[in-house]
């Protein structure tokens, strides 16, 4: 009996060891952005879109990654979802976006199902030829033993000159007759995080 239980309590270690251990992906998260464009009688207009295709995956030792598709840039406008592919995120060379960073697993390992906690998480992110550190508070939510909610407690600022996007934004203000459109960019994330054995 002695010998019985102490097997199973070995069985209970390893098998939580390898739980802790596995690493987790979400597909196609909800990543938003705001362009907020000025006319000629300086009126502002605050447009939404969207990237519908994207891995992220978080593996066992906290390497985070995020690799976003710009060709599933999204406006609601046709027209305006080819001129952001081929003008601003010049897809042709740059066909991807990825976001980098260490996550502290012993914190996400402990956090039990209905915990709630927020993490203030430095990342990397290398988006048209160019780098920049960014940092992201993000709401993390276990709902299940399995299922783990992830999402920016507020938008991450980008700016689109310091990312090398300014001469494709400056086409968009030229051919829109704009008086001008905000370098900076606020971002959303959003992704339904699964464990992977």
């Amino acid at each position: 009996m002695k010998k019985s239980l102490t097997v199973l309590a070995a069985a209970l270690i390893a098998f939580a060891s390898q739980a802790g251990a596995a690493s987790w992906q979400a597909d196609n998260a909800d990543i938003d952005f705001l362009s907020i464009k000025v006319n000629q009688k300086k009126r502002s207009v605050t447009e939404e879109s969207n990237f519908t295709a994207s891995t992220a995956r978080l593996e066992a030792d906290g390497s985070f990654t995020l690799n976003v598709d710009l060709k599933s840039v999204k406006t609601s406008v046709d027209l305006r979802d080819e001129r952001l592919r081929d003008w601003v995120f010049e897809t042709g060379k740059f066909g991807a976006a990825t976001i980098t960073g260490k996550v502290d697993m012993a914190t996400i390992d402990k956090l039990a199902v209905g915990q709630r906690l927020t993490l203030e998480q430095p990342l990397k992110l290398d988006l048209h030829g160019s780098k920049a550190d960014i940092d992201a508070t993000l709401s993390v939510y276990r709902r299940t033993a399995d299922i783990i909610d992830v999402q920016t407690v507020n938008p991450v600022i980008l700016n689109t000159q310091e990312l090398g996007l300014g001469e494709g934004v400056n086409k968009l203000i030229d051919v829109m007759g704009l008086l001008t459109i905000a370098d900076q960019v606020p971002v959303s994330f959003g992704a339904e995080f699964h464990r992977k054995p």
